[in-house]
């Protein structure tokens, strides 16, 4: 990250979450490391779920 000079990351959830580390929180892997390693503010956004109402 510092090589491109960010000052965030954001990402999107969608991994499989097989990781020992954080499969109760549904991280992928790649989402886990990113968290523990990146020397700047990572933001997870999950997807909403198909199908479910949407909130106004």
């Amino acid at each position: 990250m510092e090589s491109h000079d960010c000052d965030a990351v954001i990402m999107s959830a969608h991994g499989s979450g097989n990781d020992d580390g954080d499969v109760g929180r549904g991280l992928g892997s790649v989402a886990h490391h990113l968290v523990q390693h990146c020397p700047v503010a990572v933001t997870i956004v999950r997807p909403a779920h198909l199908g479910a109402p949407e909130e106004s």
